[in-house]
């Protein structure tokens, strides 16, 4: 079974991939690798992983790694995280984790990829109503990050019923 991390290189995503390798499944990271750890990188490759470096907006460089890998999953963790920063750019923040999350589901549709994992985050809960927040809290997003994240939550649900 082959297995493709989107921001595999960032800190959740290598700890991620390394697990995926660990089982004894192939991995293939699709990154940016402008937010990465140069060793990272180098440990990766070491290990036999395949990592492209492109960004999950580009429809067509996203399809073509799913169908080059015969791809079975995407773990899809590729997002900017910062609430601060979101805050200063708001429309990059949307590109790409909410435009890049539907692009993701686009692609994975066209290439039959059996299953999707997406990291949301906490973020798109905002101020807690109450403690512990499950799934059924309200989502009340207080930053363009939150609200990106919420964006691809609800497009992939939405996407899963159709």
């Amino acid at each position: 079974m082959n297995v493709l991390v989107t921001g595999g290189v960032g800190f959740i995503g290598y700890y991620v991939s390394l697990n995926i390798l660990r089982k004894g499944f192939g991995v293939v990271i699709y990154d940016t690798l402008e937010r990465s750890n140069y060793e990272r990188v180098v440990k990766l490759r070491k290990l036999g992983v395949e990592i492209i470096e492109a960004n999950v907006v580009n429809y067509r460089s996203f399809i073509s790694a799913l169908r080059k890998f015969s791809i079975d999953i995407v773990v899809h963790l590729a997002a900017y995280v910062s609430v601060s920063e979101s805050i200063r750019k708001p429309l990059t923040y949307f590109k790409n984790n909410a435009l890049g999350t539907a692009v993701v589901a686009e692609a994975c549709r066209k290439a039959d990829v059996r299953k999707i994992v997406y990291a949301s985050s906490a973020a798109v809960y905002g101020e807690p109503k109450y403690l512990p927040i499950d799934e059924e809290h309200p989502t009340e997003s207080l930053s363009p990050y939150g609200l990106s994240k919420l964006v691809g939550e609800l497009f992939l649900s939405r996407y899963a019923r159709n």
